[in-house]
């Protein structure tokens, strides 16, 4: 039997305690890593491994919160840069903050009506193209959060010395997704509820040793991914919290998530303390049957 579960609602910012030890040294060329901890058998690991340094720094670089302020005054500007003949009359984009205004100098009622929706229509697409560049995504109800499913397929091919490092792909894919995830369960969790303008990214997460629950399914996925490249993987968000689906065929008392009419099994990555392959939370089971969205890692380009 697993002990009491703690979650992103119930956790504290503090050390877990499966891990028994991190050390990290900075260097010019490359950052040295090395985790000790211990999985649900209480048998110990260790993974020692080595990362490109202008790799850990573009992630620790990267700002943890999205700055709105900034993408809402990129699209403006490029509003302002259109000529009246692409709206059908001058509209005029001002920013206050994370809000937007656009006036259009329209002089009947409807071309005033037009000319609006050419500009609605071209602000979001000029929205969207701002957030790819950043790793974000615009949903369907005009939220803002990280697009998890496209970071875990770009964050697959440089996870490499990290999956050496763990001992490499193993003989199974069962047996590498057990492994993986009670090391990433292992590191620090950072308590913060799940903010749709803040993410912190893979490299930045074993930099820091500390990481939250769509940071972590993040860098877990990849892990898989880049161990077991067949394997897909998939993002699964319940209110408040997020947790993966890997597509392998869930056995005994594993938790199925549904992902295309497959059974895909359930995966918790966010720590601090530890899950099987398959277990979940009970709170997050309660989140699934409240409602839950899946987004699916997209397959590698050919």
């Amino acid at each position: 039997m697993v002990g009491p579960l703690l979650w992103p609602h119930e956790a504290e910012a503090k050390a877990t305690i499966a891990q028994l030890g991190a050390t990290i040294e900075p260097g010019n060329r490359h950052w040295n890593f090395r985790f000790r901890w211990k999985d649900l058998r209480n048998r110990k690991h260790l993974a020692e491994f080595r990362v490109r340094e202008r790799v850990v720094r573009r992630d620790l670089r990267t700002p943890k919160r999205l700055s709105i302020e900034r993408v809402n005054k990129e699209v403006a500007k490029q509003i302002n840069a259109q000529p009246a003949s692409r709206f059908g009359a001058r509209v005029v984009a001002t920013v206050d903050g994370r809000s937007m205004m656009l006036r259009t100098y329209a002089s009947t009622p409807s071309t005033m009506k037009s000319s609006l929706k050419k500009a609605k229509r071209f602000q979001q697409q000029a929205m969207r193209a701002s957030l790819a560049k950043r790793g974000y995504l615009l949903t369907p109800g005009n939220l803002v959060m990280p697009n998890h499913a496209r970071l875990t397929a770009e964050y697959s091919a440089p996870m490499k010395p990290v999956v050496e490092g763990l001992g490499g792909r193993r003989d199974r894919p069962k047996l590498f997704a057990r492994h993986a995830l009670h090391f990433v369960q292992s590191i620090p969790y950072e308590l913060r509820a799940l903010q749709q303008d803040r993410y912190r990214r893979p490299f930045a997460i074993l930099a820091k040793n500390k990481g939250d629950c769509d940071s972590k399914v993040v860098l877990y996925l990849a892990m898989v991914r880049q161990a077991w490249p067949h394997v897909r993987g998939a993002v699964v968000y319940i209110k408040g919290h997020a947790f993966g689906a890997l597509d392998l065929r869930p056995t005994g008392d594993q938790i199925a998530v549904p992902v295309n009419g497959r059974r895909w099994t359930a995966v918790e990555p966010t720590g601090p303390m530890l899950a099987p392959l398959g277990g979940l939370a009970p709170t997050s089971i309660q989140g699934m049957d409240a409602g839950f969205d899946v987004r699916v890692v997209p397959r590698n380009k050919r």
